[in-house]
Formats: C-alpha cells, sequence, structure tokens
C-alpha cells in the first residue's frame, strides 16, 4: 500500500474520478477499482475495507467474504457468509451436473471440430444426444464462475457459448447472447491470463457490432 501525507491524499482525492465510473461497472470490476483506489493509499483503510466487505457480499465470492470478515470482525463468527457459501456451492454442483454432457464434449477436440461443422443449435443436438436446454445451462455455469471469481474459466465457458450460438445463423440475436458478450469481455478485463485480452478486444468488437 502507498504511504502518503494526509495532503497529497486529499490531492489525489480531487482527481479520482471512481465515484463517475461505479454506474457503468458490474460489481465485479467495481471491487477492483475499490481495490485499487485502497493500495494507493488515497483512502484510510478504516473506510474502504468495509466498502470492499460490502461490495464482496453482492457477489458469490463468500471465501474472500469469509476471510475479510475474519479480518475486519476477528471476534465475531461469519456464519451468514458460512452459510451462504453452502448455497453457492450447491448451485454450482447442480449446475455442472446439467452442463455435464456438453463439458465432457468440449473436453474433446475432435467433437468440438464436428459440432463446429453443424449448422444449427438443432443439428448440434441430433448429432451429440444433447437435449437444447444443455446449451442454455452451459451460459448459466458459465455465468455461476463468473460470480464466484473464476473469471479465466468463465471466459472459457462463455466463449463457448458464444461460439455454439454464432452457428445458427437463422436464430434471431438473443439478450442472453448480448449479456454473454459483455460478461465474456469482463472476464477477459479480470482474469489474470494477459492472453485473455486479446480475445476481449475481439468481443469488444462485436459488442460494437450490435451497438450499431
Amino acid at each position: 500500500m502507498a504511504s502518503l501525507t494526509e495532503e497529497q491524499a486529499k490531492e489525489m482525492a480531487q482527481y479520482d474520478l471512481s465515484l463517475k465510473m461505479v454506474p457503468f461497472l458490474d460489481t465485479h470490476l467495481m471491487y477492483q477499482l475499490f481495490n485499487f483506489l485502497q493500495e494507493t493509499g488515497v483512502y484510510k483503510p478504516e473506510s474502504m475495507k468495509p466498502a470492499l466487505l460490502k461490495l464482496i457480499c453482492q457477489t458469490n465470492m463468500m471465501d474472500l467474504a469469509i476471510d475479510m470478515h475474519h479480518e475486519l470482525h476477528p471476534n465475531d463468527s461469519a456464519e451468514e457468509h458460512e452459510q451462504r457459501k453452502e448455497v453457492v456451492v450447491k448451485q454450482l454442483e447442480t449446475s455442472r451436473e446439467k452442463v455435464m454432457p456438453m463439458l465432457e464434449l468440449l473436453e474433446d477436440d475432435e467433437k468440438v471440430k464436428e459440432m463446429s461443422q453443424c449448422k444449427s443449435l438443432d443439428d448440434i443436438c441430433s448429432a451429440f444426444g444433447l437435449d437444447i436446454s444443455v446449451i442454455d445451462e452451459l451460459y448459466n455455469y458459465g455465468k455461476l464462475q463468473y460470480e464466484c471469481g473464476n473469471y479465466q474459466l468463465s471466459g472459457t465457458l462463455l466463449q463457448h457459448y458464444r461460439s455454439i450460438m454464432a452457428q445458427d445463423s437463422e436464430r434471431p440475436l438473443t439478450d442472453k447472447q448480448v449479456s454473454c458478450s459483455w460478461g465474456r469481455l469482463a472476464a477477459a478485463i479480470l482474469s489474470p491470463e494477459k492472453e485473455e485480452l486479446s480475445d476481449g478486444v475481439e468481443v469488444l468488437f462485436k459488442i460494437n457490432e450490435y451497438l450499431d
């Protein structure tokens, strides 16, 4: 954490644009922004840490919430966060079970190539014995992973969903596809892997096409 004098911190705070940016960011991006502000030393830790915990509690990053709760309240139980963690883990397990037939296909490069030759979602389901609901569940599972802070995995899952949906050119663009593109972009920004950023740029151009 940077060490600033009180006068330096006040001067830097005058140029802080975070409050203008926040309305346009999702909770995970807001958390990263606030975490950066904490590291700069512009704001006092005793004011930033409760704000960070409040943000984390709006996500499914329950391990992080539990750790920060203990840091702020070492003598208090984190039972509420522990209970929420159990719910989140159950959601992940349920979604993963539903989408498992698709996940197994995506782990097989040859089958992924075969899938890319299909012209519609119905063709994909027919060729691989899938229920159409499994494709929607791929999106749900990717979104859940994002909410848990598993950005790289989420980005991969959402990219697969985008690719599969794009194969069916006869289907009109859905809100879920647009949402998926935004999620893929956010996952690329937040992923620790720099290679993800190149994919994020491609998604950004695609979003621009949607907006046009």
